[in-house]
């Protein structure tokens, strides 16, 4: 598992802004990272948060399987910022995060577990 400021355990988030827009990102501490994008988008809240073993590789999940469900990204500014879709529910758009997430976090277990496995059977 690398390591680093956006890998290992910690979490992605779902925060919502004004006019349908959404960002999904990935923090340690998402609502000390709310504060600092309250900054630039004072209207912006914080969602939801799911726990992640490895959160840079869950994010971009969560990011791909948006973008696989019609999901457009913001054009300007960060790439994170998405557009939530008129005909999908806010419930069915954390739903797609959640289970990417989760998914995600299951390869990364199976993928430890053979690590360790091959570890002590040298």
């Amino acid at each position: 598992m690398a390591y680093g400021r956006h890998f290992g355990l910690g979490n992605v988030y779902l925060m919502k802004a004004k006019g349908n827009k959404f960002k999904v990102g990935s923090s340690r501490k998402p609502k000390q990272r709310l504060k600092q994008i309250k900054r630039k988008k004072p209207s912006t809240t914080l969602q939801r948060s799911f726990s992640a073993w490895e959160m840079n590789g869950a994010e971009s999940a969560a990011q791909k399987a948006l973008l696989k469900k019609g999901f457009k990204k913001v054009k300007r500014g960060p790439t994170e910022w998405f557009r939530k879709k008129p005909s999908t529910s806010w419930v069915n758009t954390e739903k797609i995060v959640q289970n990417s997430v989760y998914r995600h976090n299951s390869k990364q277990k199976r993928i430890l577990e053979v690590a360790c496995l091959m570890y002590f059977l040298q």
